[in-house]
């Protein structure tokens, strides 16, 4: 309260009034008062005094306008002038990183007044190291302070007027001049009597949000019962283990349709004597039911255990996956009864399916044990129809996904490899019906008789192939997905952007490490080239926290630095240039495309509002996703733009440092900034951090495929084994004609060799189509090696189950065999 002016003046400790203040307080009479370093005519000058830019009927009838000066009268007897002079005022604006720069500005005097009146030593606000300064040569401003400069008529002006200004412009002008970005005025004021004092006090009350100084209430429960939707992966553990369901199913058919050929007779019997179709599908179907119901049983014992294990390695070894998080056991029964069910359901349609075709063959045929024909031509046109139908789709599908994002994305490609894998194993089952009519392959060697020899089986052979296919395809999509952190780390491109350290200080550091004065301020010795990042703290967005997220962490860079160095790679964007590019009004901002996509879900050309430090929000676009970096979890904005939001926010609390000498460095910044709590990370290791979050899960799902790829091992070994059984007459035949058993191990190595080879191409081609959005990424590409320990492994399983199969079926006397051929 000002009683020598009649007033109330609203000031603040900050110094200056922010926008918003000042809009919701509304006052008649604002002034903004700043110190100039000095005042100079000609030769005379007045060094440090308070010029002060004012509102209209701020001064009563007097009100400077545009570059005009008002002038008290004791500036005018210290520089000699008189109205019409032109006074120059030379003055500081600081700018970032607390770089001071002193500009000049030329003002006329259009008037003069007393040296004081009521009200206008209270319009110097609380300066520190000045307002309680009892000596001007004492003052401790806070930037260069030259005291030699001060004359014995400043010193007892001082004492006798304090901050009273010496001169009065336009409100307009000052702040053109010295608004920042902590506020545009320093005092608003409000005349009052005696009846409306207390009227005016209450109304400026309640004008005020508090939102406005930085106080926000959130309703905290609701956030945290938001944040515990956390990432359904389910969605995503069901689509992968679908390949194993499928593997399963396959394989579970080939094994019944197998014990329902050896009963053959049996059933062609049952025909025989008048037995119907439906009767014997029945009763196959019932003897499968109870088959099923133990198998469900069993698997969902056998699940729930898996689960457990599972849960137990997420809490311990495998623990980078979920973070600092923790994974709860909680097996509910409704679960396990839907599963149950669901398995029983999908087991007991694949065995109508196999009973059904063999329920329509003809009693005599199925009495002599001899297969059924079946249109090849018809069935191979179908089947090359069906593949071009799944190989369009695929690529459809494909390229309707590619600007898609997350989930999206992810289960799109997903889906055009498994219509790709159908593809492919329409054409092996058209292919296999042209070897079964007599074409494609002749008998001019064994190799050629061994690939027309896989036709003969057709379903048993496509059954194969699914089966290798399904596991090479779970292996390989999910291989490509591993992120190697360690992957060109030293380079621009990389999840590091080629930087030595990510820095976090707990107290922001004020000045430029880069410049020579920044870092004798700071006392760090040697040069030291880094990234300055200005941080506002929020949620953490990236992978290491399960929960979704509000308000991620705000970083504030310049773009440029980032743009000479050429750092990190963009997914999604065309560089760091697009933080310096006005958005209609929205912030432009770069985010990490994992954060994005699966935190945020986001995508590219996207807005979100983010609250800013008055109390509102302001809109953020979304412009680029950077690809795997170690800056996952943070919005990027510009720093330009960061200080037109958080204005209070001072110094830099994160660092991008670079260094040829790693320990040199970390020993020496943090021994400088020990004070400040700096901590340093190495790029590599917080990449590490994060990809080990994927790549964790990436060992769940591999453990999926290989128990896929170990069943279509075993379904390849079956096949072999019953397919050279039951040629085992043929094989003794071509004994007796002089073939030797050398010869015979090729022809059935020749014939399912054949059948290896279309599952391993089919298996890959459709695995990279389902993942070729995430080959291009840092730390990703092409998993040659996975490619060759997979097929190598294979090949090396699939020739040992053949060649066991062979020495099977050819060991003992072949005499018997040849007199039932």
């Amino acid at each position: 309260e000002n009683e020598e002016d009649d007033a109330i003046d609203l000031r603040t400790d900050r110094i200056f009034l922010d926008a918003q203040t000042l809009k919701a307080a509304n006052g008649p009479l604002t002034a903004l008062t700043y110190i100039a370093n000095n005042l100079h005519h000609g030769t005379n000058a007045t060094p440090y005094s308070m010029i002060t830019g004012v509102s209209s009927n701020f001064l009563g009838h007097i009100t400077p306008t545009g570059d005009n000066m008002v002038i008290t009268e004791w500036l005018a007897n210290d520089l000699q002038v008189k109205s019409g002079d032109q006074i120059t005022v030379d003055y500081y604006v600081l700018g970032l990183n607390r770089q001071l720069e002193e500009r000049p500005h030329t003002f006329t005097v259009s008037g003069i007044l007393d040296t004081e009146q009521p009200g206008w030593r209270e319009l110097m606000p609380n300066f520190p190291g000045i307002v309680d300064r009892d000596n001007l040569r004492d003052w401790n401003p806070g930037i260069d302070f030259d005291s030699g400069r001060v004359r014995d008529q400043d010193e007892d002006y001082w004492k006798k007027h304090r901050g009273t200004p010496k001169a009065f412009i336009a409100l307009e002008t000052g702040q053109k001049l010295w608004a920042n970005r902590y506020g545009e005025a320093t005092t608003m004021r409000f005349r009052f009597n005696a009846t409306n004092r207390n009227e005016i006090k209450a109304a400026i009350r309640e004008k005020f949000d508090p939102a406005q100084i930085g106080l926000r209430f959130r309703d905290v429960r609701t956030e945290a019962v938001t944040g515990d939707s956390a990432n359904d992966f389910g969605g995503l553990f069901i689509g992968l283990s679908f390949f194993l369901v499928l593997a399963a199913l396959i394989l579970m058919g080939l094994l019944f349709v197998f014990g329902v050929e050896q009963r053959a007779p049996q059933i062609g019997t049952l025909l025989a004597i008048g037995f119907t179709g439906k009767t014997v599908r029945n009763l196959l179907l019932a003897e499968g039911f109870v088959l099923a119901l133990l198998g469900a049983g069993l698997g969902a014992c056998a699940g729930l255990g898996y689960t457990r294990v599972l849960v137990d390695l997420l809490n311990s070894d495998w623990g980078g996956a979920i973070g600092k998080g923790n994974i709860i056991y909680e097996a509910q029964p409704q679960t396990i009864v839907y599963g149950m069910i669901s398995g029983l359901a999908v087991a007991l349609f694949t065995i109508w399916l196999t009973v059904r075709k063999l329920a329509q063959t003809q009693a005599i045929t199925l009495i002599q044990g001899a297969p059924a024909t079946t249109d090849t031509t018809r069935a191979g046109r179908k089947a090359l129809l069906t593949a071009v139908v799944c190989a369009a789709g695929a690529i459809g599908l494909g390229l309707a996904m590619k600007d898609a994002q997350g989930q999206m994305k992810a289960g799109g490609f997903f889906g055009a490899g498994m219509l790709m894998l159908v593809s492919c194993l329409c054409v092996c089952h058209a292919w296999l019906g042209k070897m079964a009519t007599g074409g494609g392959a002749s008998f001019a060697t064994l190799g050629a008789m061994g690939w027309r020899g896989s036709a003969r089986r057709r379903g048993r052979s496509l059954a194969c192939i699914g089966l290798l296919a399904c596991g090479v395809f779970l292996l390989v999509a999910v291989g490509a997905f591993r992120l190697d952190p360690n992957d060109g780390a030293q380079e621009r491109w990389s999840g590091t952007g080629g930087f030595a350290f990510f820095g976090q200080s707990d107290v922001p550091v004020l000045y430029d490490l880069n410049t020579e004065k920044g870092r004798d301020e700071m006392a760090v010795n040697g040069d030291v080239s880094l990234v300055q990042m200005r941080v506002r703290e929020g949620d953490d967005a990236s992978c290491l926290n399960l929960n979704q997220t509000r308000e991620p962490r705000l970083l504030g860079v310049d773009p440029q630095q980032l743009i000479d160095r050429e750092a990190f790679t963009f997914a999604k964007g065309e560089g760091w240039g697009l933080l310096n590019e006005p958005e209609d009004g929205a912030v432009p901002a770069v985010v990490d495309m994992n954060t994005g996509m699966w935190a945020l879900h986001v995508k590219v050309g996207e807005v979100m509002d983010y609250p800013n430090e008055a109390g509102g929000t302001f809109p953020i676009r979304i412009v680029g996703f950077l690809a795997n970096s170690m800056l996952q979890g943070d919005l990027i904005i510009s720093e330009q733009n960061f200080v037109k939001q958080f204005p209070s926010a001072s110094g830099y609390r994160a660092f991008l440092i670079d260094s040829d000498d790693p320990q040199a460095t970390e020993e020496e910044l943090s021994f400088a900034l020990e004070d400040y709590g700096l901590e340093l990370t190495p790029a590599t290791r917080r990449l590490a951090e994060f990809s080990q979050v994927q790549n964790t899960y990436l060992d769940i799902f591999q453990a999926l495929g290989g128990l896929a790829l170990l069943l279509g091992s075993i379904g390849l070994g079956v096949v072999v084994l019953r397919n050279v059984l039951e040629r085992r007459g043929e094989l003794a035949l071509l004994q007796a004609v002089g073939f030797r058993k050398g010869s015979l191990h090729w022809l059935v190595l020749a014939e399912h060799g054949g059948l290896l080879a279309l599952g391993l191409v089919g298996g890959v081609v459709s695995a990279l189509l389902a993942v070729a959005p995430s080959l291009t990424g840092p730390g990703q590409g092409l998993p040659v090696d996975l490619l060759k320990w997979i097929i190598g492994g294979i090949l090396v399983s699939g020739i040992f189950w053949t060649w066991l199969a062979s020495v099977a079926a050819l060991r003992g006397r072949m005499l018997t065999a040849l007199r039932s051929e």
